[in-house]
């Protein structure tokens, strides 16, 4: 099958990605502490969850993504992320 028209359409979406470092509610933990000045190497799991809104207390939940993070940069902050999402 063949499309007469063009098959394909666009969706802009703005969302916002929800990271908890620290307190009862964190969505990630550090597995590999490092001994770096500026923390190189350090990798965590996270469990994130992407809301519709920048205000997490009235957004609403659309996605979730599970992954790693590493700090990848030996000079500062500077992370490699890597997640699947899905949507809800």
């Amino acid at each position: 099958l063949s499309c007469v028209i063009p098959c394909e359409s666009e969706i802009n979406l703005r969302l916002y990605l929800h990271q908890i470092a620290a307190g009862s509610a964190t969505n990630q933990v550090a597995i590999v502490a490092s001994s770096q000045p500026a923390g190189f190497g350090t990798t965590a799991v996270n469990d994130w969850t992407v809301i519709d809104g920048p205000n997490p207390g009235t957004a609403t939940i659309v996605a979730r993504t599970k992954g790693m993070h590493v700090q990848a940069d030996v000079g500062g902050p500077g992370w490699f992320n890597y997640f699947s999402m899905v949507f809800e």
